[in-house]
């Protein structure tokens, strides 16, 4: 079992000094706004095996001015790693920042992996507990490289699956040295790009690119990498309304 705790669903809305807003213990500064994730975890160590596997992934940071920082992540991870988790998984960003669809900078994508840099300053903190780093990885000489010099001990891969199912087995078998993916971008720029976040509006519809991908391998068919921006935006809407759509929503 994997907990979600990043991308700004609700562990990581109470984690976050934006979305939580509470005065009582379950909010104000890092400490309280932690308990709620420690509480999660200690609940279903409880009620499991100790055999079973219970991991979470969690933001470096959500990219937000005023929200959740690497320092306040340091700080989850090392409580985190006295609760008996068998992986801990490094992500980053929310859907107002889509850190995670590959909107970092290009610094931080140098080697890929788009939160290389911050798994090496927990590498210390997580003791024994297998470090996991998903977000850019796409040839196997970085996923190589991250692994042999001690970086993380997992890479995970996400969006090359939504299109190459076997993705995983074409990288260790050698079939393949690299994993192409999909972006998805709204094509709005110029003066539209004062009024809208363009940055986040094309995360969103690349996210809903790749969702639908999911959704379709889910009913049995094969991706379709030809799905154009309309039939992703139409697909968008009817699951979420347009909310997805807006600059940005409310904590």
């Amino acid at each position: 079992m994997q907990i979600h705790g990043a991308h700004g669903y609700l562990v990581a809305q109470f984690l976050s000094p934006l979305a939580n807003r509470r005065d009582d213990d379950w909010g104000g500064d890092p400490k309280r706004r932690m308990r709620f994730v420690l509480e999660v975890v200690r609940r279903i160590r409880a009620r499991v095996s100790p055999g079973f596997a219970v991991g979470i992934k969690l933001n470096s940071a959500d990219f937000q001015r005023g929200g959740f920082t690497e320092d306040e992540s340091r700080g989850v991870v090392a409580a985190l790693a006295q609760e008996g988790l068998d992986l801990i998984e490094v992500s980053g960003g929310s859907y107002e920042s889509p850190a995670m669809m590959g909107t970092a900078a290009a610094s931080t994508r140098a080697r890929e992996a788009y939160f290389l840099e911050y798994a090496r300053t927990v590498r210390g903190l997580v003791g024994d507990i297998p470090l996991a780093v998903t977000g850019g990885f796409r040839s196997r000489t970085a996923m190589e490289d991250a692994i042999g010099d001690g970086e993380c001990d997992v890479v995970g891969i996400g969006r090359p699956t939504a299109t190459i199912t076997d993705a995983a087995s074409a990288i260790l078998t050698g079939r393949a040295d690299t994993l192409t993916t999909h972006q998805s971008r709204s094509g709005m720029r110029g003066v539209l790009g004062r009024v809208v976040d363009i940055k986040a509006l094309d995360g969103i519809l690349d996210l809903g690119w790749h969702t639908d991908q999911l959704h379709r391998i889910s009913a049995g068919l094969e991706p379709d990498p030809h799905r154009g921006r309309l039939a992703t935006t139409v697909a968008l809407l009817r699951r979420n309304g347009r909310t997805p759509l807006r600059p940005k929503r409310g904590g």
